[in-house]
């Protein structure tokens, strides 16, 4: 067991700034096409919202992750499970993670979307493959002052896939891109708002000051509430397709990476991580978690410490894990020692119990295996070596020699297994005749040892004065009663000394037999 008691390094996290979204302006830029777009809000919507729906990717916004999205007819995007407010067209809306393309200044001033001419709604439309995909939210035929006779505003919000470096260096990425663009009543004192936040203070609103030439953006003690002309709107209004206003926010990357990354177990059914990093303007760590080691899923993220114990896991599984920085709307650099594979062992012990042994031609005297306390275990499997079943239930006999395996399930489902050998083994039979007639009956004319599975045979016959009148390896070469010169020899008592090897209960073994053998003339 590995690391029980980590100790975790105080870590201070840079906090999550708006203002550290790098502001751009220029004006060429084109809004994107999205014939068969999704309908959110549809002609003639005023002060309502649409139903949360899914982002359809992973996007980091202040440095924290979202999933799914919601509009109101006021032109503004919220992130998160929560839906938006009708009136969100203020900074000062609580708990709000807003995206302000654009949205009058007060309530009595929100716009609403044309019913007069044919295509007015706010609609979207995933573009891209991943890890470089895009939502695109359009407002197209909005009234600018909610009793604007015409249809005088189309803009959209461009929001970037938030991907791990260098896989893409878009992600976390905001845009707002601007076509028709104008009041077509009165100018708006009130003014409107661009820009985004995730709270209800200025400070934490980075808004744009559309008056000035080119525009700009940053935070201050003022809400950015620009006066709109009567009539076109200089800093947006982009009557050609290719020379639209375009806003962009850009979300620092992060200066440094997670490494070191190190499982250890607490449990049998937690993994405690814990890794090092080298960034100075992250907000947070990120975790990835994989069961197969190449499809990854957001499991958490971390913004207050160097170590995260995952408890969704069961013993025997691999777990593939990956840290990432984050800043407010980026993943770092994935290292190599930012990766780790780990796994739970609570196997319990597989032991096997009996000989390991077989007798092909005598099946029956083959030796039964077992597992020792079969019960820790809910099924035992017999295979062969290369996984074909052979039995299941405690208690085995193979039948032939070489490599098995059994498994052992246990009751959380984990396996335990172990590979064994049978080797032959048949028990030795020895036995010596005590009399024979080699010359006047030929049934019993040559002395044998009857034998069954020896492995080493010698056979040494002595008269009864300790001369050796006979001697031979193989137990098939029989004595025919005669000297080496073939002289028959006198009935009489001899000596017969057997020595032989085998294998008995998967043991060899060495044994000498001694029998008196009487020639009978």
């Amino acid at each position: 067991m590995l690391c029980l008691f980590c100790l975790v390094t105080p870590n201070f996290l840079v906090a999550q700034e708006a203002d550290d979204y790098a502001f751009a302006t220029n004006t060429n830029s084109s809004l994107a096409n999205l014939s068969g777009a999704t309908v959110l809000l549809g002609s003639g919507s005023f002060m309502e919202s649409s139903q949360v729906v899914p982002l359809g990717f992973d996007v980091w916004f202040m440095g924290v992750r979202y999933t799914d999205f919601s509009v109101n007819s006021n032109g503004v995007m919220q992130l998160g499970k929560n839906r938006i407010n009708v009136e969100a067209n203020a900074y000062n809306i609580g708990s709000t993670p807003r995206i302000v393309p654009f949205a009058a200044g007060a309530s009595n001033t929100a716009m609403r979307i044309t019913d007069w001419k044919v295509g007015g709604q706010i609609h979207y439309q995933r573009q891209g493959t991943s890890p470089n995909r895009i939502l695109i939210v359009e407002c197209r035929n909005m009234h600018v002052n909610n009793d604007a006779p015409d249809p005088n505003a189309t803009f959209q919000i461009w929001l970037y896939e938030t991907a791990p470096l260098p896989a893409t260096t878009q992600g976390g990425r905001i845009e707002f891109r601007y076509g028709m663009m104008q009041c077509s009543t009165d100018a708006i004192t009130g003014g409107n708002r661009i820009g985004f936040g995730s709270s209800d203070t200025r400070n934490t609103f980075k808004g744009v000051d559309v008056t000035k030439n080119p525009p700009v953006a940053g935070i201050g003690t003022t809400d950015f509430s620009s006066p709109l002309p009567k009539g076109i709107i200089p800093a947006l209004h982009s009557p050609n397709p290719n020379q639209s206003r375009i806003f962009s926010f850009e979300s620092p990357a992060p200066d440094g990476q997670a490494f070191n990354l190190k499982g250890s177990t607490s449990a049998a059914n937690a993994i405690v991580l814990t890794w090092e990093e080298n960034a100075t303007n992250e907000v947070g760590y990120v975790i990835y978690k994989s069961k197969d080691g190449r499809n990854y899923e957001f499991l958490t993220q971390v913004n207050n410490a160097k170590t995260f114990t995952d408890t969704e896991v069961v013993p025997c599984t691999n777990y593939f894990y990956r840290v990432y920085t984050v800043t407010e709307g980026k993943l770092g650099v994935l290292q190599p020692t930012g990766s780790l594979t780990y796994q739970i062992n609570q196997a319990a012990a597989l032991n096997l119990e009996g000989k390991f042994f077989v007798c092909e031609a005598n099946p029956s005297s083959s030796s039964e295996i077992t597992v020792a306390k079969a019960d820790d275990f809910k099924e035992i499997i017999w295979a062969t070596s290369t996984g074909d079943t052979l039995k299941r239930g405690n208690g085995f006999k193979a039948a032939k020699q070489g490599s098995y395996v059994v498994v052992g399930v246990q009751k959380d489902g984990c396996r335990v297994s172990k590979t064994f050998a049978v080797t032959p083994c048949c028990p030795v039979l020895v036995q010596i005749p005590t009399a024979f007639t080699p010359f006047n009956t030929p049934s019993n004319n040559i002395f044998l040892v009857k034998h069954e599975n020896t492995t080493f045979f010698d056979m040494k016959i002595y008269n009864r004065w300790g001369m050796l009148v006979f001697n031979s390896n193989n137990p098939d070469t029989g004595w025919n009663g005669r000297f080496y010169d073939g002289t028959p020899m006198q009935a009489s008592a001899y000596q017969v000394i057997v020595e032989y090897k085998g294998c008995k209960d998967g043991e060899l073994f060495r044994e000498v037999k001694r029998e008196v053998l009487y020639l009978i003339e």
